[in-house]
């Protein structure tokens, strides 16, 4: 049984490591939306309070979260090893399936939830595989569905990179968007010169990064919450 106003950790198998990852539920008694796996390629973030802060902020909204590293420790040290691990993304779409598998395989509460993945940087091209891999079937008249294994029904890439998933973006079998920091110009012209096909593109107002700049993450939450929550519970507030 979930409980709320809890967070607890979950040990994640993964071909060749052991991944872990923070769940936490809605606060408050009103509908669960969704579960969002915020992911990142690294093996720290899910400890940064930047991160916790953001997952923290989905859950106000009715999302339940799953905060998680693609890396294990002794992948993510600073040297060519390391980052090629960062920037490797079939290792990263195989890490993120594992943990997509984990949550397929949870508490029936868990599980039947649709799920949408809120990946930053290299993470977020994982995340595109993941979705074309694993994207789920839609719901019949938007009313509940079984689970099934691993699935991902929406991703949101955060200062994400397009031009390692570029291949993909003309037919994501998945609802997408992009968030981009107003002033990060090498990033939004990546974005422009990848192209992002159907997905959704939205230029956070004022912020220079949104990782790392207080402007831009205060603004991500809303955004993506918002977002996610009308695709994955698409009868929330009809």
């Amino acid at each position: 049984m979930i409980t709320r106003h809890a967070t607890r950790t979950v040990t994640i198998p993964s071909p060749g490591t052991t991944l872990f990852g923070d769940l936490a539920w809605p606060i408050g008694r009103g509908p669960v939306h969704g579960l969002t796996v915020l992911a990142h390629a690294s093996s720290g973030a899910r400890l940064n309070p930047r991160h916790q802060a953001l997952a923290a902020g989905l859950n106000r909204q009715g999302l339940a979260t799953l905060l998680t590293d693609l890396l294990a420790s002794d992948e993510d040290q600073w040297d060519a090893g390391a980052a090629r691990a960062r920037h490797d993304v079939a290792l990263l779409t195989e890490r993120l399936a594992a943990v997509l598998d984990r949550v397929a395989r949870m508490e029936v509460e868990v599980a039947a939830l649709p799920v949408g993945v809120l990946a930053t940087g290299t993470a977020a091209a994982a995340a595109l595989h993941a979705g074309v891999l694993l994207a789920g079937s839609p719901r019949p008249n938007g009313g509940p569905r079984p689970p099934r294994p691993a699935r991902v029904d929406a991703v949101v890439c955060r200062d994400g990179r397009p031009d390692l998933a570029a291949e993909l973006l003309a037919d994501l079998p998945v609802p997408v968007l992009f968030l981009v920091a107003e002033h990060d110009r090498e990033l939004r012209e990546l974005h422009h010169v990848a192209g992002v096909g159907p997905a959704a593109l939205r230029v956070v107002s004022g912020a220079a990064d949104l990782v790392n700049d207080a402007v831009g993450v205060e603004q991500v939450a809303p955004l993506a919450g918002a977002w996610l929550t009308a695709r994955l519970d698409p009868a929330h507030g009809t």
